[in-house]
């Protein structure tokens, strides 16, 4: 899941400072029960790992140096044990905290209940997180607010109480800061934690250094690799799913950083340039148009074999798998790829093994994707990989979309192009789409006709007819080359069930001869 940096604001420093005031002046609460909350299940539950799960810092994207677990961990020992109280240091008290979490369970109920029935100890993990701060409270806040709900009720309580459980709070009003006691210690552990931030005569040396333990060192880094011409839905179907992944952090990389425009004349910005992009986990190339040029761009095939060496998983959408086979890098794998230009990734590199019918392929590291839209089911496929078919459908499931599962079966398989077998070079009919005695269950949107050389557009001339009406055409326009030795041109309306026959006439340079032929395919009833 995407976390965004929100500053601290003045009024939630002063709401907060002006609720802990109040808590330690007022003489407790009648002394309460201990209660017993068990965070670490509670994170596993809404699908976080408690052992990496670090995102409550003041930065985007890095932890505050403790993992959550572990403070939520000091959280619950202090609910645990009624007898505890540091208020006469300025430090913790049970009730204080008893009251908070007892004020705020049934308000994160009520305002995250959209959340409850896919993720059931959603309000134990708001409150929690509430209860360490107000930065980590709208880091919750920003996170929920992307599946439709809100922590808009009344925290103050919780707020208050995270002062003394954040990183820069001091639980046992020894003088220490929560994050000296914490990096002073050699065994990094819960337990060894609340030990040290629960005895004000366990204090750390004066002199003795913070050293973080950033969330960013046990966060995969993803970078989605851009060029001029990338597919808009390529990279953001992914993004989409990938963003929503919390030990997912995502990175632009580019050629040169900067605006990259894509194939839709849309721009997204490269943060890094291959010089200084940083080392990655998980690396996706997208396809698009401008793909055929990046075959011939040495330093971008170079930077794919380098970065490559080093992934735990190296990804492609559509004719990403291109620049991934003509890298080298997909020698000795089964992979897919964009079904209509299934030749450009097929044409890179023999030692591949090319899969027609997959809608994704997960080859050892490698997960290849056909077209476009496909890479979201791909990215799903990763996410449930690294985290579980059920991650993966909740995932799907929350962003409404429907997760295509099937990984071995693609819908668009029936219009797959391979590349074209060697021919005489005289003009020669190679194949078409739709193929010559297809049966289809609707309207081709094109026809397209491959030769054994490239025709001339202007001196040629395809024609669509009814088997049963000779006399009658149907409508093709825009007849146009798309690089491949072929002839491409929409169909203009729409066909009734019955046999069609496409008759074309070809003409081409160089002494070589005009020409002709027909075949026919076959629109089935509905």
């Amino acid at each position: 899941m995407s976390f965004l940096k929100i500053e601290l604001t003045e009024h939630i420093r002063l709401l907060s400072a002006l609720c802990l005031t109040a808590l330690l002046l007022v003489p407790g609460v009648a002394t309460a029960d201990s209660l017993a909350v068990d965070f670490d299940e509670a994170l596993r539950g809404v699908q976080f790992d408690p052992a990496t799960l670090d995102f409550n810092g003041e930065e985007q994207g890095v932890g505050n140096g403790v993992p959550d677990a572990i403070e939520l961990a000091l959280v619950s020992a202090v609910l645990a044990d009624a007898s505890l109280d540091f208020s006469n240091s300025g430090g913790v008290s049970h009730d204080a905290v008893y009251a908070a979490y007892v004020a705020g369970i049934e308000v994160a109920m009520s305002d995250l209940k959209p959340l409850l029935e896919t993720w059931s100890t959603s309000a134990e993990v708001g409150l929690g997180y509430a209860m360490l701060g107000s930065t980590s409270f709208q880091q919750m806040d920003t996170m929920v607010a992307a599946f439709g709900a809100g922590m808009n009720g009344d925290y103050s309580q919780a707020l208050a109480v995270g002062e003394w459980f954040k990183a820069e709070g001091d639980a046992d009003g020894d003088g220490f800061s929560n994050i000296q006691e914490f990096s002073a210690l050699s065994d990094r552990s819960a337990s060894a934690y609340i030990a040290a931030a629960l005895d004000p005569n366990a204090q750390p040396d004066t002199n003795q250094p913070i050293e973080l333990v950033s969330a960013k060192d046990s966060r995969k880094t993803l970078g989605i690799i851009l060029y001029p011409g990338f597919e808009v839905l390529d990279v953001y179907g992914p993004l989409e799913m990938w963003a929503y992944v919390p030990d997912y952090n995502i990175v632009m990389i580019a050629e040169e950083a900067g605006p990259v425009m894509s194939a839709q004349g849309v721009a997204t910005v490269a943060t890094h340039s291959f010089e200084t992009a940083p080392q990655l986990d998980i690396v996706m190339v997208p396809g698009g148009t401008g793909s055929r040029q990046q075959l011939e761009n040495q330093t971008f095939l170079d930077y794919l074999e380098v970065v490559n060496e080093t992934t735990e998983f190296t990804t492609s959408v559509c004719t990403g798998s291109a620049l991934l086979a003509k890298a080298g890098v997909l020698n000795g794998h089964r992979a897919t790829a964009n079904k209509r230009f299934f030749f450009l990734s097929e044409q890179q590199s023999k030692e591949v093994d090319w899969v027609v019918d997959a809608r994704w392929v997960e080859s050892g590291k490698m997960f290849t994707s056909s077209g476009v839209s496909a890479g979201t089911d791909m990215a799903l496929g990763l996410v449930a990989k690294t985290h579980g078919i059920q991650a993966a459908r909740d995932l799907a499931s929350s962003v409404e979309y429907e997760w295509h599962e099937e990984a071995d079966v693609d819908p668009f398989a029936q219009f797959v192009q391979r590349a074209q077998p060697v021919g005489m070079g005289l003009g020669e009919l190679i194949r078409s789409e739709p193929a010559a005695g297809t049966e289809l269950q609707q309207t081709p949107r094109f026809l397209r006709l491959y030769f054994d050389r490239l025709p001339e557009v202007s001196g040629s001339s395809v024609t669509l007819h009814h088997a049963d009406n000779p006399d009658s055409s149907i409508p093709l326009a825009g007849m146009h080359n798309m690089g491949a030795d072929d002839l491409m041109m929409s169909v203009g309306s729409e066909l009734t069930p019955g046999t069609y026959v496409v008759r074309w006439n070809t003409s081409y340079r160089n002494e070589v001869s005009p020409q002709s032929g027909e075949f026919e395919f076959v629109v089935a009833s509905q």
